[in-house]
């Protein structure tokens, strides 16, 4: 059985294996990758794979947390509201009442 209680390194180097390629394959632009047979095959490679990874990972880890909440799947349904939820709820309001604030100011209207 998996320790539930203990931080799994590998998942955590697995994204970040993950989120050095996602940088890697934005760094490649379409003028470099029409000259350069070898940047067009790292891309195609990056992104044939890199969300996969990220798919799995996130599946990987749905199952270790909810292996602590075996018997009470409502209090693991709360608590991840609370933990994940209400912080993006807090910051799309955050967010759309800064544009709404920079509407008002009339040289920001023609950039919203």
């Amino acid at each position: 059985a998996i320790q539930t209680n203990k931080r799994l390194e590998f998942l955590d180097v697995a994204k970040g294996i993950g989120i050095i390629l996602v940088i890697l394959g934005h760094g490649f632009r379409d003028e470099m990758r029409v000259v350069s047979n070898l940047c067009e095959f790292v891309y195609q490679t990056i992104y044939f794979f890199h969300m996969p990874l990220f798919f799995v990972i996130s599946g990987f880890a749905f199952g270790v947390s909810y292996s602590k909440y075996t018997n009470t799947p409502s209090l693991f349904l709360k608590k991840k509201t609370l933990s994940q939820i209400v912080p993006v709820l807090a910051y799309s309001t955050v967010i759309y009442a800064c544009f709404l604030v920079a509407y008002q100011i009339p040289v920001f209207q023609h950039y919203i």
